[in-house]
């Protein structure tokens, strides 16, 4: 038998039910290994430190004949931005470092209540606002697979819990590829639903107390390390999945794909993975090309991103907070810069218009996915860059690129959107770190996409456990 913590759930739960080992022995050794490695990416922030005691009851209530859920006995991690009762909820912002909520996020206690076991709180930068993982309060993660690497963020901590094996589930967040980059960064699955299917209730920002202010764009979502966990997960949460979806042959599906996004250039090492993973594609899907979606403007969207978040985002900010923060957007040759530049000065109007822009685009990616199932792309332009200061350009083979366009414009898009994103690893780059890929489905369509995304992953052949981790 493989190590307990390299399991997937599904043969987690079985093995559970079928006496093969108790879900204490399974939460020591998930506990065990944060206690060897957890010092070297700094995943893990605040320890739940009941998780045994609940594994034992959960062992109790089995051998009772208790009613029991689908998730009974498994350890799971939690993004430190989703309220837990009784446990610290910072956001990573030091005002609320010694936060107590009194009540559980809507997504924790569904998890609880389908009889899961929460190991810890997982790292992320202030308030979920950056695409690298370096918190004021906890300090940096670093990447399983180069700790001299990002591991992506905002879901950094959670990702790298994932690929390290210190969980095999993390529930997250992702306003701007905060699930997806991660994913795609520590070589693990992200899945980032449609909008508003999952509640975001519990989830800071807001500050606790304060109203909502980011109202679209914003996704609760799940990072582990198969299909078919996420799946079952996302049932968990509250999704649902129609099993005739299953059914569809890989063949009949019809898909495009398009490997850059705009001006923003891939890197060699992405454009050559990405290939493969295309050609590989390309032998078990008869309708499969090369594919832009009709009336896309990428500057357009990405300016839309930026307004809609720097007008939403600024309504929950103390105005000199929002002018400091306001000034790293001084950029506005860049559409997405522009974007959020512009939102943060509240105008009501244009903000009326953005949310009209919005709405254009969710309409042409509806009138794509009337020919389409699936669009397929890269997550970012290139792998986990080096640990940088926020804000300073990043390199795209040699080349600087403006910090928010070398990482954010890829996924944004999904987000103005609201559509359903699954993140695949589909290989290591040159220097050793991995590669994924987003696959792309209409509002609604989180079940095809999953069931598509299940036949892909049969394709692929994995990246494995980080070396330092196995």
């Amino acid at each position: 038998m493989s190590k307990l913590n390299e399991l997937s759930i599904t043969e987690m739960v079985a093995g559970i039910r079928e006496g093969k080992f108790s879900s204490e022995e399974l939460v020591r050794v998930h506990l065990e290994q944060i206690e060897k490695h957890n010092d070297k990416i700094n995943a893990i922030v605040t320890p739940f430190g009941d998780a045994l005691e609940r594994a034992k009851a959960a062992d109790r209530a089995l051998k009772e004949g208790r009613k029991t859920g689908p998730l009974h006995g498994i350890p799971i991690t939690v993004k430190d931005s989703w309220e837990t009762a009784g446990v610290r909820t910072t956001s990573s912002l030091k005002a609320l470092k010694n936060y107590i909520p009194g009540k559980n996020a809507v997504i924790v206690q569904k998890m609880l209540d389908a009889g899961a076991i929460i190991l810890g709180k997982t790292n992320l930068p202030m308030l979920a606002s950056d695409i690298q993982t370096n918190s004021p309060v906890f300090g940096r993660t670093n990447n399983p697979w180069n700790f001299e690497r990002t591991p992506g963020g905002s879901t950094g901590g959670g990702a790298a819990a994932v690929s390290a094996r210190f969980s095999p589930l993390e529930l997250g967040s992702d306003l701007a590829g905060s699930i997806r980059i991660p994913s795609h960064s520590c070589g693990v699955l992200g899945f980032k639903p449609t909008e508003g299917v999952l509640s975001v209730d519990g989830h800071i920002p807001p500050a606790p107390g304060k109203p909502l202010t980011v109202k679209h764009q914003n996704h609760a979502g799940l990072i582990a390390r198969t299909v078919d966990d996420l799946k079952t997960a996302f049932v968990v949460a509250g999704g649902k999945i129609n099993d005739k979806d299953d059914d569809k042959a890989l063949e009949s599906y019809k898909a495009g794909w398009l490997c850059e996004f705009g001006d923003i250039p891939v890197n060699k090492d992405t454009d050559e993975i990405f290939a493969a993973f295309i050609k590989n594609l390309s032998c078990h899907i008869d309708h499969l090309h090369t594919d832009t979606p009709e009336g896309l403007n990428f500057g357009e969207i990405w300016e839309t991103f930026g307004y809609l978040y720097g007008y939403e985002a600024g309504k929950g900010m103390p105005w000199l907070i929002r002018f400091l923060y306001k000034q790293q957007f001084r950029k506005p040759k860049y559409p997405l810069y522009r974007g959020v530049f512009n939102g943060l000065g509240q105008n009501d109007d244009k903000y009326y218009h953005f949310l009209g822009e919005r709405e254009k685009y969710i309409a042409v990616f509806d009138r794509y996915f009337k020919k389409h199932d699936i669009w397929i792309c890269p997550v970012q332009p290139r792998q986990a860059y080096p640990h940088t200061k926020t804000g300073r350009p990043i390199p795209i083979d040699g080349k600087p690129y403006p910090y928010w366009n070398a990482t954010i414009t890829y996924t944004t898009p999904f987000n103005v959107t609201g559509l359903p994103v699954v993140v695949l690893p589909i290989g290591m780059a040159s220097d050793g770190l991995p590669i994924g890929v987003q696959l792309v489905a209409n509002r609604g369509n989180d079940s095809l996409l999953l069931a598509f995304a299940s036949q892909v992953e049969k394709l692929l052949p994995g990246v494995g456990i980080p070396p330092a981790f196995a």
